[in-house]
């Protein structure tokens, strides 16, 4: 029996991740008030920012429409990105948020996941997450994929309950990204349902690959950051 090489599975495993990754890009509007950060989606600036687009389901089927809804929506200041989340649920439907620590392991609530690509070079990048309780977890992504968990940003997020689901807003300081100042960045956003078990991805709905694999995201137009001021505002911890 004729076998492929290496190479060309390889290559065909790439050319499957960039297909997956494929569709209209997001946009961040560019805004001249910060709206407040309580968790509410309810200031007038997020009334005028169109959602990036709706998330498809990983698991347990790959590729079917997300059984529920959850509008992302994107803005920046020039200083700071403003992230607003919206996660409606079914009826009845038994929301998890256990943990209020900062890094831990939210396998077991609801949450959502940003990933960040400032280069759009599928190298590295940055993983922000909120449960539904608030608590925040976030990382290097480097090597395309792998995690580093021990960084640290400074950077906030706040939760409501709300009818028919759940909202959030983070708010992270462009001085804590490195980026290229072109503008052109990676994006992924990943949607976690603990009750039910499935993950609803914007890009890449492939259910062998975690949101963190950078040749997964897609495009995101409108946010700027500056070249010098990589790391301005992180820790590490010890």
């Amino acid at each position: 029996m004729k076998r492929n090489s290496p190479l060309l599975v390889l290559g065909l495993l790439a050319c499957g991740d960039l297909a997956a990754a494929s569709g209209a890009g997001g946009q961040v509007a560019r805004i001249a008030e910060a709206p407040v950060l309580d968790g509410r989606l309810d200031d007038a600036v997020w009334q005028r920012v169109e959602p990036i687009g709706e998330l498809t389901q990983v698991a347990p089927e790959a590729g079917r429409p997300a059984p529920v809804a959850t509008r992302v929506r994107l803005a920046q200041d020039g200083a700071t990105l403003y992230v607003g989340i919206e996660a409606l649920e079914l009826p009845g439907y038994a929301r998890s948020a256990r943990q209020t620590r900062r890094d831990a392991d939210f396998d077991g609530d609801d949450h959502v996941t940003l990933v960040l690509d400032p280069a759009r070079a599928g190298r590295n990048g940055y993983l922000f997450r909120v449960n539904a309780r608030g608590a925040q977890f976030d990382a290097l992504i480097f090597d395309s994929a792998e995690l580093r968990a021990d960084w640290d940003a400074i950077w906030d997020a706040r939760v409501q309950a709300v009818d028919g689901g759940w909202t959030a807003e983070l708010a992270i300081p462009l001085h804590a990204l490195t980026a290229s100042g072109s503008g052109d960045w990676g994006l992924n956003v990943e949607r976690y349902l603990a009750a039910t078990g499935e993950r609803l991805r914007w890009r890449g709905a492939l259910p062998d690959r975690e949101v963190a694999v950078l040749r997964l995201a897609g495009g995101l137009a409108g946010l700027l950051a500056h070249a010098d001021r990589y790391h301005g505002n992180t820790r590490l911890q010890q």
